[in-house]
């Protein structure tokens, strides 16, 4: 029975599998997926940063006034929302009135997954980039380019789960653009009209 012993019906280095066992078939299903999950949380990111957040208010097509507010955030991201592409339930059984759920994934299919999803939002990245490169608005400009740099962080955690399931063989083939993003963001915020 494979979810009993996933090791001995279930290949390590073809399949990510996890088992839990729980007082119903969903729970045991949840705590399942969970524990899937769990193996993307490799490490613990705690971050400083400041925030910037403008309100531009227009009557009659004229901008009249802008306010901006610059506030310091804090935060530890313990990544335990993970998104979990191509996962699904491959076995579950009864001991007594305990139930066990074995979910997984295979992984060459699923890094092809997370490679098609990371190819998709580079290409969104860039009509972003472009579109913001083309505006004269410059609020239009930040918001083009905050939405880039959200897709490009979303492509690094992509990119570190897809490594996760390679078992660490596929590297990044392209560098991130965050640090360019979050520079453009920088310079975009330092050239939109403020009142303060």
């Amino acid at each position: 029975d494979g979810v009993l012993s996933p090791g001995e019906a279930y290949d390590e280095e073809r399949d990510l599998t996890a088992v839990a066992a729980g007082p119903s078939a969903q729970a045991a299903q949840n705590k399942a997926f969970g524990t899937l999950a769990r193996v993307f949380e490799a490490d613990i990111e705690a971050s400083k940063e400041l925030r910037d957040d403008y309100q531009e208010v227009q009557t009659g097509g004229e901008v009249t006034s802008s306010t901006q507010e610059t506030r310091l955030i804090t935060r530890s991201d313990v990544r335990s929302d993970q998104k979990l592409l191509n996962s699904e339930v491959l076995e579950r059984t009864q001991v007594g009135d305990t139930y066990y759920a074995l979910v997984g994934m295979e992984r060459q299919e699923t890094v092809r997954i997370y490679a098609e999803e990371i190819r998709t939002n580079r290409s969104t990245i860039e009509d972003y980039r472009a579109a913001a490169q083309e505006t004269d608005n410059p609020i239009t400009r930040l918001a083009f380019l905050r939405k880039a740099l959200v897709l490009a962080q979303v492509n690094e955690r992509l990119t570190t789960q897809r490594n996760i399931v390679a078992g660490g063989s596929a590297p990044s083939t392209t560098s991130s653009p965050v640090a360019a993003l979050e520079q453009a963001v920088r310079e975009a915020q330092a050239n939109c009209p403020v009142v303060v």
